[in-house]
């Protein structure tokens, strides 16, 4: 009598390829705020477990005010030291992500300001008679207010204000001859911060 033994035949498990972790994204600003129209830079590293990763798409995020409705603005691409930079221009206050491979970098937020000038009619003037301020706001958005505003020692304080789209005009009439310093204020409006005209210099004569 002959006994035949066979080993059970075990399945070979070929090894698993480990997932990669999620990179990790810096991300900074040029600028914490510009006037509307400027551009503002953002750069940045992805790095995975502290090494510089090269040829890594990463997508911008942008959210807008007044909204803050998120969407994706633009990609590039790492360079050979997992840096990258990319250039927007926001006409409103924006908050800014970026992400890559299931990694995101922190927000950063840049705001916005419109820009307004302003200017004099003339420089002297005699006393009761009529001297305007004019400038504008831009961009113009409907119901933004402005303020024409007068130094009174070290305080700004208002005199005159106006609800406008654009362009604005406010009339002065001094009667005490001095020197005088103006400015006017726009307030935050249509998702940008509050801004501030240069100062004018006003003289009243006799």
């Amino acid at each position: 009598l002959v006994l035949t033994y066979r080993t059970p035949s075990t399945p070979i498990t070929p090894p698993s390829t480990p997932t990669p972790s999620a990179p990790s994204l810096s991300l900074r600003t040029s600028a914490p705020s510009l006037t509307a129209g400027g551009a503002v830079t953002l750069s940045g590293t992805v790095t995975r477990s502290g090494t510089a990763v090269a040829g890594q798409a990463v997508d911008l995020f942008a959210a807008r005010a007044p909204g803050f409705v998120e969407q994706r603005v633009k990609t590039v691409t790492t360079g050979a030291g997992g840096g990258f930079s990319v250039t927007d221009k926001p006409s409103t206050t924006t908050r800014y992500v970026v992400r890559a491979a299931g990694g995101a970098s922190p927000a950063m937020s840049v705001v916005v300001r419109p820009r307004v000038t302003a200017g004099l009619s003339r420089g002297v003037v005699h006393r009761n008679r009529p001297v305007y301020v004019r400038g504008s706001v831009l961009p113009g958005s409907s119901g933004q207010r402005v303020y024409l505003q007068r130094a009174v020692g070290k305080r700004w304080v208002s005199v005159k204000r106006g609800v406008t789209t654009s362009s604005y005009r406010f009339g002065l009439r001094p009667t005490r001859v001095g020197s005088y310093r103006y400015r006017v204020v726009a307030s935050a409006n249509a998702g940008r911060a509050a801004a501030t005209s240069r100062i004018l210099r006003l003289r009243v004569i006799r």
